[in-house]
């Protein structure tokens, strides 16, 4: 990431923080938003921030991200305070800028700027099956934290975000047209991926039935959204709210297996490195349901084990339409990069759906555990 920091700085003095601009450098690696952590001075005392320009190519309404944000944000802090917890470090604080807004345009371009969380450490890979037991009570504690947030108070930020068959009928439509001239040298991993259609509707279905609650949920529950003590390694905060909207729960279940039990990276592109962890399964079901099993529903707990399928199948299927409408929504280091993640997400799903048999017994093993 090239850093402006004459820009930066001139941005960063727009919100309200302690101490002088001293120095910015770039922090973390997420696909969408670029993000810098601010160093300031405050007499003999630094200071930290993070400054991130919001993507408003994915993201088309920052006033409506941001009231997501803050509001959920906000719920967390006083839900702790009301419980004599110091919300210190346990949550994201935003900065108000200096003229009362939660953001900044400047140049065409959107900035927020919140207080940095410190003693923590970012995973960026789940390796550790420990440290992904931690991320899942997180996740478990964040939603059982929302539970009694009125999810209709939510703006859908990216409408049809998880949308399966939304995301299945997008697919179609880059296939038939076809941006980026690149279809013939795929057409086989855009077969199997047209194979899968037959789950595509099973959560979505159940939402508009009523079967299924819609709840407040977090929608990228990927291990490096939250952070974790730097010592214990317990998980402390969860971190980027710009997808928090209202959704399933089944949805930042089946998000976190899929992004967790791989034994590889996301953009692996080779197959036959690509198998599903049933331990790692294990392990985060269980963490995620010792903060959520008391609100989860019937109809939740039957598909916890095959959100993880939907939700890669899902995320495949947004990789090779990018690839096929030319690489507009995520970052990529190549032109091949969004079709190695396609190839890696096919692999998870077919290992995924080999072990479902096993996961599903998982699951009902812990619900009925004390």
């Amino acid at each position: 990431m090239s850093i402006d920091e004459r820009n930066i700085k001139g941005v960063f003095k727009r919100f309200n923080h302690e101490g002088k601009y001293v120095s910015c450098s770039p922090l973390g690696n997420g696909h969408i938003n670029d993000t810098y952590l601010i160093i300031s001075k405050d007499g003999d005392i630094l200071k930290k921030y993070v400054l991130q320009r919001i993507n408003n190519y994915v993201f088309k309404e920052v006033d409506k991200l941001m009231h997501n944000a803050y509001a959920v944000s906000k719920h967390i802090y006083d839900g702790l305070v009301a419980k004599g917890i110091s919300p210190k470090n346990r949550c994201l604080n935003y900065l108000d800028t200096k003229l009362g807004s939660k953001y900044t345009r400047h140049k065409g371009k959107y900035y927020r700027a919140y207080e940095y969380i410190d003693d923590v450490v970012s995973i960026q890979v789940v390796k550790d099956k420990k440290n992904y037991y931690q991320s899942a009570v997180a996740f478990g504690r964040f939603q059982k934290q929302m539970n009694d947030f009125e999810a209709s108070g939510l703006y859908d930020t990216i409408p049809d975000f998880h949308n399966t068959r939304v995301r299945y009928n997008n697919l179609l439509k880059a296939i038939d047209e076809d941006l980026a001239g690149r279809k013939s040298k795929v057409q086989g991993i855009i077969d199997e991926y047209i194979a899968y259609e037959k789950y595509v509707d099973i959560i979505t279905n159940g939402m508009e039935d009523g079967s299924i609650p819609i709840r407040v949920t977090h929608n990228d529950t990927k291990i490096n959204n939250v952070l974790l003590d730097k010592e214990t390694y317990k998980g402390v905060c969860v971190i980027d709210l710009d997808t928090v909207m209202r959704g399933s729960m089944l949805f930042d279940f089946g998000d976190a297996i899929r992004s967790g039990v791989s034994s590889s990276d996301e953009d692996e592109g080779n197959s036959k490195l690509v198998i599903c962890r049933v331990d790692f399964f294990k392990a985060y079901a269980e963490g995620y349901l010792s903060k959520v099993k008391d609100i989860a529903t019937e109809a939740e707990v039957a598909l916890f084990a095959i959100s993880g399928l939907i939700m890669t199948i899902e995320c495949g299927m947004r990789f090779i339409t990018d690839y096929l409408e030319g690489d507009k929504y995520f970052k990529v280091n190549d032109s091949e990069h969004n079709l190695r993640r396609a190839i890696t997400h096919l692999a998870l799903a077919k290992s995924i759906e080999d072990t479902l048999p096993i996961m599903e017994k998982y699951i009902q093993e812990i619900v009925q555990s004390k």
